[in-house]
Parts: C-alpha cells; structure tokens; sequence
C-alpha cells in the first residue's frame, strides 16, 4: 500500500479539521485494508517529510493534514459514486456479545502496539463503523466491559477507556 492509500485513508477519518483525523483510527483502517505496521510508519515519515501532513501529539496522536496534503488528494467522487455507496453498504453478521468484546480488545491490542494505553469514545466509535457494526452495541459491550472490570473510563475533557 501507498502514501497516496494513507493520505486517503487520513481525508476519510479526519474527526475536525482542527484535529485532523485520530492516528489509532488511520492506523485501524489501514491494517483493516491489509497494510502492516511498518508501511504505514514509513507512509506516515514519507507525508510528513513531504510536508503533507502534520503529527499532532497530545494525550493522543492525530494526523492533520496540511493544505499541500488536501492538494494531493484525489478530486471528489461525483455524486452518483456517492449515492450507489450509500445504497449497498457492507453488512457483515452482527457479532455475538463474545465476538464484540473480543473485537473491542482486539482494537486495544492494536492502540497499545501504537503506544496508545487509552482510546477515547471517538476513536472507538470511529473504529466501530470501519467494522460496520451498530453503534448501539458498542454502548452494550462497553457497559459489560466496565461492569466486569475489564475496562475503565476516565472522564475529563474526553471520556477514555482504558484496558485493566
């Protein structure tokens, strides 16, 4: 895979335009579409080497992409490309309550190879659609989760989880 499959993948995931999009969520999509962790670090040196993109580091790692990276982007889809996506989703199997619990640690398997220990509700909602599920069952497995002290929230500014 290529700068130019990161650079989309960033465009699709931007949260704000301020933020950019969440490094966690990119990184998801782009394992999801068969990248490795390699590719994407170097994808990721080579747009901001090519001062394409922006690394944002606070509590957490965004990509915000700068105006020379939305120049490289390819032009929008007309919007008949637009309507027939909207038409024909994916809709994988819902998953069992195992299966999404076992997806969510999965998705925090992934956040700590990144060197994430926390992933905030945004990043894990953002991540729940890539997998096509209902969001309605991220709020499910994540009450179980807390009730069975396998995850923890802190409130703040952001609601993050954390893995105990």
């Amino acid at each position: 895979m290529s700068a130019e499959t990161l650079l989309q993948l960033i465009a699709r995931h931007i949260s704000s335009v301020r933020e950019g999009a969440d490094a966690v969520v990119v990184h998801y999509a782009w394992r999801r579409a068969g990248g490795d962790d390699a590719s994407f670090a170097s994808g990721i040196g080579e747009l901001h080497g090519s001062q394409c993109l922006e690394i944002i580091s606070d509590s957490q790692s965004y990509l915000r992409l700068t105006g020379l990276g939305y120049e490289q982007l390819p032009p929008a889809a007309n919007d008949e490309d637009d309507a027939a996506d909207e038409e024909s989703p994916r809709r994988p199997a819902r998953l069992s309550p195992v299966q999404m619990e076992a997806l969510v640690i999965d998705i925090f398997q992934l956040a700590a190879r990144a060197g994430d220990t926390g992933l905030t509700a945004t990043a894990l909602a953002a991540i729940w659609k890539i997998e096509c599920q209902r969001a309605a069952d991220l709020r499910g497995v994540l009450d179980s989760m807390l009730s069975n002290r396998s995850l923890r929230v802190e409130r703040g500014q952001r609601t993050v989880f954390f893995r105990n």
